[in-house]
């Protein structure tokens, strides 16, 4: 548990709850919403897409080039979704800093951020916390967040989970202590780094928010960014690509209900025959350029990225789907598209 606390001022609790009982207290100088803002439908999301109409050859393995993406945007009203499921939405960004940046809050479930290349800084209630090349950032549901996005953009793979992500089993014991089968230990992560911001905005503060799949916006007065300290065991943090593969070869680093998130040396799981579910792979080619591989349930697996090299690689037991701009950029589409073996 950690705290930052202003002794002496005016304080507004806000609690951020999880199902496993962990929790932390927001405290503020002034309500978050004392205006009541007015709640539209985001025409601009991130709402959770609808899936494509079924191409021809579905059990395909697709892959998805950030070379194909196009460029601009928020980091996050600028993800493009590939693949959506019941559980999981997986979108490939590419972020540049023009793009006057929002405040969101997503109430549906944890999220993921896989930085590539580029950099940013994550502002949230709890501190700011950097976003470098080579790092997963883990964010956790109805934790506002704004990204500061550097002048050389930002490029990532992010996995936008409706529900909360937990350690693998046995990696924590019964007092929430990470113990030696975590794929990470305590000084491995990277906390946010709290200071005191303004809580006014007299121009107003553009926020986001998602809750059941719809997002909504509102320009609010009062920053939601903004606490005179908080305490607890929820806020974000970050850890390095390479850090769960220093133990070993392949680690779980979070798992949700039907979903798990590894990473992994560049290869494919030993003794892989057809997969039981659906696997996407985020891998590096030798020339570091990134791609993603979907591969659907009763394809087999193959090798991805340069030998040698870690990958992540999100497994699932639920079926995903194309989603319209994910049939769009996908490799090996037989209707349309430019098919290109995986």
């Amino acid at each position: 548990m950690f705290a930052h606390l202003s002794i002496g001022s005016p304080n507004f609790e806000e609690r951020i709850l999880r199902r496993d009982g962990a929790w932390t207290v927001l405290h503020r100088h002034a309500a978050p919403s004392p205006e009541a803002p007015r709640w539209r439908h985001s025409a601009r999301g991130p709402h959770v897409p609808e899936a494509a109409e079924a191409l021809d050859g579905a059990l395909t393995r697709r892959t998805f080039a950030f070379a194909d993406l196009p460029d601009g945007g928020d980091a996050v009203t600028g993800r493009l979704p590939l693949l959506v499921g019941e559980g999981v939405t997986v979108s490939c960004l590419r972020a540049d800093s023009a793009t006057e940046p929002v405040t969101f809050t997503d109430y549906d479930g944890d999220q993921v951020v896989c930085v590539i290349e580029g950099g940013a800084t994550l502002d949230t209630p709890c501190g700011t916390l950097r976003a470098n090349p080579a790092e997963h950032l883990w964010i956790p549901r109805a934790m506002a967040h704004r990204w500061r996005v550097d002048k050389l953009g930002l490029r990532a793979l992010v996995l936008e989970f409706r529900g909360e992500l937990a350690l693998p089993r046995g990696a924590v014991n019964a007092w929430g202590q990470l113990g030696p089968a975590a794929p990470f230990q305590h000084r491995e992560l990277h906390r946010p780094n709290w200071f005191a911001r303004p809580h006014g905005a007299p121009e107003g503060v553009a926020c986001v928010a998602r809750r059941g799949g719809v997002a909504r916006e509102a320009v609010v007065t009062v920053d939601p960014l903004a606490t005179t300290g908080w305490d607890g065991a929820v806020y974000p943090v970050s850890v390095a690509w390479e850090v769960p593969l220093a133990r070993a070869k392949e680690a779980a680093l979070f798992a949700c209900e039907r979903s798990t998130l590894r990473a992994r040396i560049s290869a494919a799981p030993e003794g892989a025959g057809v997969a039981p579910g659906d696997r996407v792979t985020l891998a590096l080619d030798e020339e570091g350029a990134a791609s993603v591989v979907w591969e659907p349930a009763g394809v087999a697996a193959v090798p991805a990225g340069a030998p040698g090299g870690i990958v992540v690689q999100l497994t699932t037991t639920e079926a995903l789907a194309l989603t319209a701009n994910g049939a769009a950029l996908a490799h090996g589409a037989t209707r349309g598209f430019t098919s290109a073996a995986g």
